[in-house]
This record gives C-alpha cells, structure tokens and sequence, in this order.
C-alpha cells in the first residue's frame, strides 16, 4: 500500500485496443485476436498516459488482445501482468465471428432481452455477471488499498461495472466502452465510487 492508497481500493478497468475483428464490425467472444496497427498505437498511447498513475499491480484477460495491451502499460511501472482467464469476453459459442448486425437482429429475433439469451456453445449474461463478481471478491481480498489495472474486455467490464455500481444486466448492458479507453472507480471498505467512465487518454499523438 502507498500513501496515495490509503483507505481507497482502485479499479483502472482498460479495455483492450482495437483488433481486425473490432475493425470488420464482427463478435468476438472468447476467441483470440491479435491487435491491429492502429490497436498497438493505441495500447501504447493508453500506456503512455497511465504512466502518471502509481500502479501497483496490473491484471489481463489471458486473451492476446486485452494481454498486449496491457504490457504495453505495465513497462511504464515495471510491473509484471497477471493473466486471469476469469476475466476474459463474454462466450457466445457459435455466435463467435458473426457480423455484428447480424447478431443483434437475430438476438433481437429471439423477443428475449439480453439477460436472457443462451448462445448455444456458450453462455448467458447471468455467467458472465457471476465471473465478474468472482473476480472482484478477489481483487478487494487481494489487493485492498492498491491501485490494479484490470485489461479485459467490454462485455465482462460491463457486468463487471453492474457488479460495482449494483446495476441490473439490461442496464449495465448499455455501458459503452472504446477500445484502449479507461475507467476508473474508488472503493473505500464500504461504498464504490466512479471517478470516470470511458475516459479517452490525452492524444500525445495523432491516431488516423
């Protein structure tokens, strides 16, 4: 525990940069990907400006993509990144690689909100939420008055925020989250905090 920490847990939630995948307008659930170009310049860019945070332990989705970008955080704090497969997407089985207008008018096809929807292959919003939860008992008994980087991706960062902030699935559902964009909540022993929610890091260079 640093000074900076006393009596406050820190969640820094990054969602990982962009893939090929994100580029094509496809979902992609538990299958792995690698950044593009562009993805790599912004893990770096979002590496660059956590740079100013003191960090003390940083945490990654063992997909390649949220994993990528975290490293490109963690050797600004000379930190190693600790993979956790309880944080990876959302698995959406044989749903994985669709277009994602396709998937939303067929989720739209079943009358059922999203909580409710079973991919076949994979699973529900309600497992999803449930890992989240997990992992955040285990990040407040592990890490409690540290700041922790968690890299992972939209769909778990959105059930883990509804976990957080104690918001219903539908409505955590609506979170958006940009790739390599941050999110940053407080918890004090008793009650969370949110301090910021898609936060886009200050260009310290141009993207296209």
């Amino acid at each position: 525990m640093n000074n900076y920490n006393k009596g406050l847990t820190r969640l820094i939630l990054v969602r990982h940069g962009r893939t090929r995948a994100n580029e094509d307008f496809l979902i992609q659930g538990a299958s792995d990907g690698l950044l593009t170009t562009h993805g790599e310049a912004q893990a770096e860019q979002i590496g660059f400006h956590l740079s100013r945070f003191k960090i003390d332990h940083i945490i990654s989705s063992d997909l390649t993509r949220a994993y990528a970008t975290a490293m490109a955080i963690a050797k600004h704090h000379n930190l190693p990144v600790e993979k956790y497969p309880l944080i990876r997407e959302w698995n959406v089985g044989l749903w994985d690689g669709l277009r994602a207008e396709e998937f939303l008018n067929m989720l739209k096809a079943t009358g059922k909100p999203v909580s409710e929807f079973s991919p076949e292959g994979g699973e529900t919003l309600h497992e999803v939420r449930e890992r989240a939860r997990k992992f955040l008992s285990i990040v407040l008994e592990k890490h409690r008055e540290q700041t922790v980087v968690v890299c992972s991706h939209g769909d778990l960062m959105r059930m883990l925020v509804g976990n957080i902030l104690g918001i219903e699935i539908d409505q955590a559902n609506k979170i958006h989250f940009n790739n390599a964009s941050y999110s940053l909540f407080e918890y004090n022993g008793q009650h969370w905090r949110a301090m910021a929610i898609n936060r886009l890091p200050d260009p310290a260079w141009e993207l296209d």
